[in-house]
């Protein structure tokens, strides 16, 4: 039928419709379901670094979401396959139809049956296909049902959308993670632009990596902030631990071309990298750590291309140069090597004495570009085997490149002794010529450079030569008063007029070497032939000390000698002139007199020779002694060396120098015994307070070291700005104090403390005061820090400070009342010895007519010595005075010894000696015993010390006594 076919269309239409409307719901819930889970797991990406698992579980609901979407639209897909189904959902959407479909939809397929009228149903069927059929199907969907999806699918999209205008790159960085997208692969633009922080990295090392000399790859590390100093085309090595995980970085170079280089990362977050240093630059890092983020470095660490160039060093001398030995001069100095340093030595060089090695000793070991300390300098026991004087030179080597070597300039020391004295000023005279010579050669070449004009610096080191040189030679004060006059006038001369001043002065300065190197010549020439004379006298005895000790006196000549020859030598091969006919075969003649010094030496030191063996070497030494002697008194060098043969000269020793010089000696010892007894108790003393009271000097020390630890920190700072030179003084005090303090020097420790910390206080007053006057808020805060950083520092050295003064109170306290009335009282005594010692010395030096003489410098060493334990006395140190006591008995006792052998009469210093032994007649033809005896009276009457009357007396009685 046809009613019936055409009800078959129908349902079939709106079985069709259904599935639409199921399928528009089921896809729009999707979407909405994926926006939601997207945008959820998209803006937790982007914050959450371990995202994986989280996206597994997202993606795991989503499915579940989705799968019951699926389900729910294939459930009403199979139900749709009954009409009764579509019937009833038609109704609902077409209230005309009411029941008239479902009635339809059931009973049309039993239309055939006899209990109901079939007419009836047909007409109902066409009614219900002609409502259909004028309902469009627009009206059958319900856009209604759609309305919750959409609503719920548009609000991921605009909140997402939202989120993309706003944060775009955070957006986008969430949608790569969420979607899986891989890092490595995703273009740059899609990665947006870095974001800046501080600092990306901790616990990082720069080193540069350089060849040593041995192949191998030396690391030599950087700046802790990271900053580079390196030679062109030097591997840079940079490693150390990322502060977040990454999952690519780069180190960017910055300069004329950005160059970037790929990190290698490992476990635990670091990193490492190597690239080279082409042109100065800046380098910082960039990464993409874990949630996707491009993170940059704010900090641009300096790469500064530097050339070659070895280290300046600067060393300020001391005022005292001249020392005892055993004496300390403290020398600071600061080293600046803008590679950095490697090493720093002090180098002991021995001017006097070419033969004997340079030491070198090392006293630092840093890569750092600044050091500065000080150094202590002692003044070894050995020096008058090397002639008395030692050149301090401090030497650093560059750290980038080996044969990079600075030098600073050579401070002298001699050993204060007239004979070195006089040797030091004839080297200082010459420094001082040329000197001159180098600054009249400027003139000569452009009389009209400024640089002419303005000396002031070689004018001022000119001036500082002739000081030392007025104050040691006082024989020709005149002539040198002169020079020093026109080398302080020099500045005024007009420069037209400088050349002619500068040749007035270095002729006045040429003649005075002449006349000291004859004068000293001389005097080593006639100690050497008293020498001679005597080792003959001695050298068939068993007297082996003293043999021993004249050898040991001849081969310090024999250095001086040879050392004045060299020069004449190369002044030879580089003048010319009168220096050419120099005698050539005085390196033989000290070499084999040498030689045959050394057999006689090795001679007597042996038990078993005879005395036939001992005459024949005595003989041979003897002659080739007196043949050295010889040729250099006969070298004549007009201008240069004037001769030395004279006619012979003899001097007298008063009388009264050795009874001076007796009577000096038997109150020093009995003054040294009274100060030795004195002396042992205040040592007791000090080692019982040592023990109790003393602080630890160990602890003291760490203390320091964590001041200065923190100094140090606070110089690598950028915002140090004026005070750097505050700091870098405060670092020199306290390195000296740390290495006195772990020597156990607490006396000298104490004093440098206290100056740091004086420094320090100042300087903490100084930054605050500089804090509040700062226009700008961050300069305030940065002064303000740098102050606060540096008290702990200050704190750390008052309590080192506290200590070291309460033990230096209980040393002062150390010392009573009655030690200082038993210093006064000794002192008193100590004085009538030194004011014996003053006239036997001077007398002595009047007699001889010189000062280089080996009797006179004993002389005027035991007065010095008596000087010494006065000053001592006075300050109530009873362990120094006994110290400089025995030194003074001990020349005495020596020059006592010389005078008493029979050298009261003796050749001058221009005089030759004989060299056939003194023989005495067996009858000497002395002066009337009258005579004799009103000179003794004479000098008996001479007032002496009340303690001392008897002593006197009776040694008057014995010369009298028949």
């Amino acid at each position: 039928m046809i009613a019936l076919d055409q009800l078959t269309i129908q349902v079939r239409r709106l079985r069709r419709l259904l599935i639409v409307e199921r399928s528009l719901q089921a896809m729009i819930a999707l979407l909405a379901l994926a926006a939601i889970f997207g945008l959820i797991g998209s803006a937790l990406a982007s914050y959450i670094a371990e995202f994986t698992l989280l996206r597994q579980w997202l993606l795991a609901g989503l499915a579940m979401f989705s799968g019951y979407t699926v389900g729910w639209w294939v459930f009403h897909v199979v139900r749709s396959r009954k009409p009764v189904r579509i019937a009833r959902w038609a109704q609902k959407r077409v209230p005309s139809l009411g029941q008239h479909l479902e009635t339809a939809v059931e009973l049309a397929p039993n239309i055939d049956a006899n209990h109901f009228s079939s007419g009836l149903l047909v007409a109902q069927i066409k009614q219900t296909n002609q409502i259909l059929q004028d309902t469009k199907s627009s009206s059958i969907l319900s856009f209604s049902r759609l309305k919750l999806p959409l609503l719920a699918l548009l609000v991921p999209v605009v909140i997402g959308l939202s989120w993309l205008a706003f944060t775009p790159w955070s957006a986008l960085r969430g949608m790569r993670t969420m979607a899986g997208m891989a890092v490595e692969s995703t273009p740059d633009w899609l990665l947006g632009p870095a974001t800046s922080v501080d600092s990306l990295v901790f616990d990082i090392h720069v080193v540069i990596n350089k060849i040593g000399k041995d192949g191998q790859v030396v690391e030599i590390p950087c700046e802790e902030s990271g900053d580079i100093s390196a030679l062109k085309d030097t591997e840079i090595h940079v490693f150390g631990r990322l502060n977040q995980p990454a999952m690519v970085g780069h180190l960017v170079v910055s300069g004329e071309d950005e160059k970037r280089y790929s990190l290698t990362l490992g476990a635990n977050n670091s990193f490492s990298v190597k690239f080279p240093t082409q042109s100065s630059s800046t380098w910082h890092l960039e990464v993409l750590e874990v949630p996707g983020v491009l993170v940059s470095e704010r900090t641009r660490r300096q790469i500064h291309i530097i050339s070659p160039k070895p280290p300046e060093i600067r060393v300020t001398p001391p005022e005292q140069w001249a020392l005892k030995a055993g004496e300390v001069a403290v020398i600071p100095f600061s080293v600046h090597a803008e590679s950095g340093m490697a090493t720093v030595d002090i180098v002991y060089e021995f001017p006097l004495d070419w033969v004997r090695t340079p030491v070198k000793t090392r006293i630092l070991d840093s890569t750092a570009q600044t050091a500065s300390g000080e150094v202590t300098f002692v003044l070894p026991d050995y020096i008058l085997e090397a002639g008395g004087m030692v050149d301090l030179i401090i030497e650093a080597s560059d750290l980038l490149v080996d044969d990079q070597i600075g030098r600073s300039k050579a401070i002298s020391f001699i050993l204060d002794s007239p004979g070195v004295r006089q040797n030091a000023y004839i080297i200082d005279q010459q420094k001082l010529m040329d000197l001159l010579l180098e600054m009249l050669a400027k003139t000569y070449l452009d009389p009209e450079n400024p640089q002419v004009r303005h000396l002031e610096t070689r004018i001022a080191e000119a001036g500082m030569f002739v000081k030392r040189i007025v104050d040691g030679i006082k024989s020709v004060p005149d002539t040198w008063q002169t020079i020093a006059n026109g080398i302080e006038a020099l500045p005024q001369v007009k420069p037209e007029n400088i050349t002619s001043e500068l040749s007035k002065i270095i002729l006045m300065v040429d003649e005075s070497i002449t006349t000291s190197t004859a004068s000293l010549l001389s005097a080593r020439l006639a100690n050497m032939t008293r020498d001679v004379t005597r080792l003959r006298q001695v050298g068939l005895r068993e007297a082996n000390d003293e043999a021993m000790k004249i050898i040991i006196r001849t081969r310090r000549s024999f250095k001086y000698l040879d050392n004045l020859r060299r020069e004449w030598q190369a002044s030879a091969e580089l003048h010319g002139g009168m220096l050419r006919f120099t005698p050539a075969n005085l390196g033989n003649l000290l070499a084999q007199a040498n030689e045959q010094l050394t057999a006689f030496e090795d001679l007597i030191l042996r038990s078993d020779t005879s005395r036939a063996q001992r005459r024949k070497a005595l003989e041979a030494t003897h002659v080739a002694l007196n043949k050295t002697i010889e040729a250099f008194r006969n070298v004549n060098i007009p201008g240069i060396m004037p001769g030395l043969m004279t006619a012979k000269q003899e001097n007298v020793i008063p009388p009264e120098v050795l009874t001076n010089l007796r009577l000096a000696l038997s109150l020093q010892k009995e003054v040294m015994d009274r100060t030795a007894q004195t002396a042992f108790l205040m040592r007791k003393r000090s080692d019982d307070l040592s023990v109790q009271k003393a602080p630890d000097h160990l602890r003291l020390a760490s203390l320091g070291q964590k001041a200065l630890e923190i100094v140090e920190r606070l110089q690598q700072r950028d915002n140090i700005g004026d005070f750097a030179q505050n700091l870098l003084e405060i670092t020199g005090s306290l390195s000296t104090a740390v290495q006195l303090l772990n020597q156990g020097d607490l006396k000298n420790a104490a004093s440098v403390v206290e100056a740091a910390l004086e420094n320090t206080r100042n300087s903490i007053i100084d930054m605050r005061s500089a804090a509040e006057w700062a226009e700008e808020e961050k300069a305030s805060k940065s002064l303000l820090s740098l102050a606060i950083r540096l008290s702990k520092s200050y704190e750390l050295l008052r309590e080192i400070n506290s200590e070291l003064r309460l033990w230096g109170q209980a040393r002062r306290a150390m010392v009573t009342k009655d030690d200082r009335e038993e210093a006064s009282v000794i002192l008193r005594d100590q004085e009538r010895a030194l004011s014996l010692a003053t006239k036997f010395s001077e007398a002595l030096k009047k007699s001889i007519d010189s000062d280089a003489d080996e009797i006179v410098v004993t002389a005027f060493s035991a007065k010095q010595n008596m000087e010494e334990a006065c000053e001592r006395l006075r300050e109530t140190n009873f362990v120094a005075a006994e110290a400089h006591q025995r030194q003074a008995i001990q020349d005495v006792m020596r020059l006592r010894r010389s005078l008493e052998r029979g050298e009261i009469k003796y050749q001058s210093a221009s005089t030759w000696a004989e060299e056939d032994p003194i023989e005495l007649p067996e009858h000497v033809q002395t002066t009337s015993a009258g005579g004799f005896t009103d000179e003794i009276r004479n000098y008996s009457d001479q007032q002496v010390p009340a303690r001392f009357e008897a002593v006197v007396r009776a040694y008057y009685d014995s010369l009298m006594r028949p």
